[in-house]
């Protein structure tokens, strides 16, 4: 988890995190994401002799399948030379691969999907800003203020001018906590003293209307 998410710490305590547990094991990235791999694989397999559509669909982790294509092409970029192997001849293994994943991939993408579209997500997906890590980081902080030193501290690093103005605002808010809270003690004091003098009153009265 990114430290952007991480900041995030009374957003995430609304999220049941078991449900993401089973996403973390997949997306282990021990043995080259051989867990993912797997799944892969028994969806791919699942898919080929499905009935229902529901069942067809195969939807990969678009960025490690871009990487593995990648380092697929660039993999024997040392030995060979515009896919050629050093002894001149064509690298058919290179491109037997290549061309593998990537019929696989548009075999993925010709299943009908029998779920309804959503047009709210769709304009969403299409029209969404695409923020780096540094604008991710400083949208969690407008969200959620930083909390301790070190995010206060990565906030000013971030945007020097809005760092500044936090820690304004950050102080003119502790300074009116603590007169919230000094005022309540007094009125608690005062208080306090109200009731003192009415019970004194009280056995003032009673006695008397004793004599």
């Amino acid at each position: 988890m990114t430290l952007t998410c991480l900041s995030l710490p009374s957003q995430w305590s609304k999220v049941q995190s078991a449900k993401f547990s089973v996403l973390e094991h997949q997306m282990d990235p021990t043995s080259n994401f051989s867990s993912y791999r797997s799944t892969l694989k028994a969806a791919m397999w699942r898919s080929a002799g499905a009935v229902d559509d529901r069942q067809k669909i195969v939807i990969p982790f678009f960025s490690l399948l871009v990487k593995d294509l990648y380092f697929l092409n660039e993999g024997c970029a040392s030995r060979c030379v515009l896919g050629r192997l050093p002894n001149g001849h064509i690298n058919f293994d290179k491109f037997w691969q290549l061309a593998k994943q990537v019929t696989e991939f548009m075999a993925w993408k010709q299943v009908t999907c029998p779920f309804e579209r959503a047009p709210d997500v769709i304009n969403h997906l299409h029209t969404a800003h695409m923020l780096s890590e540094t604008g991710l980081a400083l949208a969690s902080f407008e969200c959620e203020g930083p909390d301790n030193s070190y995010e206060k501290e990565r906030y000013k690093t971030l945007n020097p001018a809005q760092g500044a103005r936090f820690e304004r605002r950050w102080v003119f808010q502790e300074s009116q906590r603590l007169t919230t809270r000094q005022s309540i003690t007094r009125n608690k004091k005062a208080s306090r003293k109200k009731c003192k003098s009415d019970r004194t009153g009280i056995t003032f009265v009673i006695s008397l209307k004793a004599c």
